[in-house]
């Protein structure tokens, strides 16, 4: 009696152990340890083949575009004007795959701020030039200078490229105009080049630094990049697109807020913003390739959100965003009162996708958002 009733719970014992480790076995392929994750080559996937990648073709753009600056001022000619216009644009576009990169190099210089602060101070700009006596890196020539300024100094008169002409041929005015577009040219230029050059360079070589903090802590890589993903949105969802939209000023339409105002092409330049936001997050590189990003790092850990993957959530967000952006027709000055609803769609969109990336991609992973907003997207 006695040895059958051991026998019993030996039985018993062994059952329990059995369901015990099955249900740790599921539980462990539902909710993988984060650390079984490579996740240096995956920092080392983004900050080669995407970051610095992406900054080795802005510093390429610049220095195209300084080239033809130094054509047109010893030539002022309107098919020279044309050239450096183009070369602007493809600056312009080209820095938009690197602003949400404000960390390490680029936030030594103040990167975002030196280059893109919108709309641009025209007055402090006219004064510069009046005066051709300024310090580009004094306070009040923040918003007088990058890319923005630029746009004024190229653009103002688009409609009237005679008088852009005249205006560089003045007597002295003109010779200031020239110097002073030079200079924002050579700004943007040197802080292109420190960045880029504090990613690769032996001195610098910031990618080892990148690719080895690999933890989830304040300060750590992979913190830093989805700070950045959602915050660059953010400057998407206010001062490029919801500013403009009247989402500060109660409905008041402000036109003259956008970003890339003068040469009317602020949707294009929202579009590459967004769209290298995306291709961060899902790890495509510039040549369209689908390497290791943040999406396989959210995919293996398989987290949930609203009944479906969360990377799935993620992605299907992202698409909308983007499709919606797409039927916002530039100048986006002019569409916002012809096709204010399409603004409006996309504004909605792009502001579901803050929020699905500053709480769950940032609770999944197990980052903190250390940054603050103003309007509690």
């Amino acid at each position: 009696m006695i040895n059958n009733l051991l026998k019993f719970n030996l039985i018993i014992v062994f059952l329990f152990c059995i369901v015990f480790y099955s249900c740790k076995k599921d539980k462990e392929l539902s909710n993988p340890k984060p650390d079984l994750y490579s996740k240096e080559d995956m920092l080392n996937n983004i900050g080669s083949n995407i970051i610095l990648a992406n900054y080795d073709s802005l510093n390429t753009s610049v220095l195209e575009l300084e080239n033809a600056y130094n054509v047109f001022k010893s030539n002022i000619t309107l098919n020279n004007l044309n050239k450096i216009r183009i070369a602007f644009k493809n600056a312009y576009l080209s820095y938009q795959q690197t602003s949400l990169f404000e960390f390490g190099p680029a936030e030594t210089v103040s990167y975002r701020v030196s280059l893109n602060t919108f709309p641009t101070d025209t007055n402090q700009i006219i004064s510069n030039t009046n005066s051709n006596a300024y310090n580009l890196s004094a306070a009040e020539n923040i918003d007088a200078k990058g890319f923005p300024a630029i746009d004024y100094l190229l653009f103002i008169f688009s409609k009237n490229d005679s008088l852009m002409i005249e205006k560089y041929k003045e007597p002295n005015l003109g010779s200031n105009r020239i110097e002073y577009l030079g200079a924002l040219i050579g700004d943007i230029k040197s802080k292109v080049n420190s960045v880029y050059n504090g990613w690769k360079s032996s001195s610098g070589n910031y990618i080892n630094t990148f690719k080895s903090a690999t933890g989830s802590d304040v300060g750590s890589s992979i913190s830093m990049l989805v700070n950045q993903l959602s915050y660059d949105l953010e400057i998407i969802k206010n001062p490029k697109l919801g500013i403009p939209l009247g989402k500060k000023t109660l409905g008041n339409l402000m036109p003259d807020k956008c970003e890339g105002l003068y040469a009317g092409n602020s949707v294009q330049l929202m579009k590459k913003n967004l769209l290298n936001i995306y291709n961060t997050y899902a790890g495509i590189d510039a040549k369209g390739a689908n390497i290791n990003g943040l999406d396989d790092y959210v995919k293996f850990l398989n987290s949930e959100y609203n009944g479906i993957k969360l990377h799935d959530a993620i992605n299907n967000q992202f698409q909308l965003a983007l499709s919606k952006l797409n039927e916002v027709p530039d100048p986006l000055s002019s569409s916002l009162t012809n096709n204010r609803s399409k603004g409006e769609a996309a504004y909605t969109e792009i502001q579901k996708l803050v929020v699905i990336l500053k709480n769950d991609l940032a609770s999944a992973i197990g980052i903190q958002i250390t940054y603050q907003d103003s309007d509690g997207d």
